[in-house]
């Protein structure tokens, strides 16, 4: 009984691998229609179809619309549209997994079934909508023309279209040889960003007298030049010292001086003072 059990198990860990792959290269097909007279061709089909009957089915829809619209989207899934609300009423067929769909073969299936219903001389449209992979497909449903047919499909995205590409390496630079130097003020080389004969490189304005430059100054150049002494600040400061501050320093001091002591303040100061004599009497 054990050795049963484990062969069971072991062949279902065999097969799923397969049936991964298989629903791995699917895309779904929606089809939305006023009619339902129509869709009797997916009425029969199971959940999963080959591309071939995707396409004898999409030819077979009837001619019962005026306006048919195909949303087509590279690299949809069923587990991309499976829990949006994509229509207010639900797909009149829904195909979860048809296997390797391709846009030629597609557009030849649609084209056989609008050449099969323009025979009545009846006025119909058919348009082509191309809705990106990365972006949000419910946005771009309810953004479609009015319809009374609509499809919804794509294209797996097949794992030969990924490419793969290397980690860039560094590379060695090639040295330059004695016979070709290199002169790096070339003036005829394109990649010199700042060549001033060329018309499309914007030239920095030069400067105006009195602004200052951006060009560095060198270190063996005079102090004047490299240290900056009479900026606004100091000019400033020393207006200020020189015309307020040492005025009112030489008024103050002044005032000071022409103070006079009345002669009897002096007497009265005299009198007052106790002298050794008149202490010990």
């Amino acid at each position: 009984m054990r050795i049963q059990t484990s062969l069971a198990a072991a062949a279902a860990v065999a097969v799923l691998p397969a049936s991964v792959y298989g629903f791995k290269e699917t895309s779904p097909l929606y089809v939305w229609s006023s009619s339902s007279d129509h869709i009797s061709a997916f009425q029969a089909k199971s959940s999963i179809l080959s591309a071939d009957e995707a396409y004898a089915s999409i030819s077979k829809l009837g001619c019962d619309w005026t306006n048919l619209v195909v949303a087509y989207s590279e690299g949809i899934h069923q587990s991309h549209v499976s829990s949006l609300k994509l229509q207010s009423s639900s797909p009149t067929a829904h195909v979860p997994y048809v296997k390797s769909l391709d846009q030629p073969s597609l557009r030849a299936a649609i084209n056989e079934l609008f050449s099969s219903c323009s025979d009545d001389g009846r006025e119909r449209s058919m348009m082509w909508r191309i809705v990106p992979n990365n972006s949000n497909l419910e946005t771009a449903m309810e953004a479609l023309p009015e319809n009374d047919l609509l499809i919804l499909t794509g294209t797996p995205t097949s794992p030969s279209k990924r490419q793969e590409y290397p980690f860039p390496s560094p590379s060695p630079s090639p040295s330059p040889s004695p016979d070709d130097p290199e002169d790096p003020e070339d003036p005829e080389d394109p990649e010199d960003p700042e060549d001033p004969e060329d018309p499309d490189v914007p030239q920095r304005p030069s400067p105006e007298p009195g602004e200052p430059s951006d060009t560095p100054v060198p270190s063996n150049a005079p102090l004047l030049q490299r240290a900056q002494f009479f900026t606004a600040p100091i000019i400033t400061g020393l207006l200020v010292t020189f015309l307020v501050f040492i005025p009112f320093l030489y008024l103050g001091i002044t005032a000071l001086v022409s103070i006079e002591v009345p002669p009897r303040m002096l007497e009265i100061g005299k009198s007052l003072v106790v002298t050794k004599d008149r202490k010990d009497q």
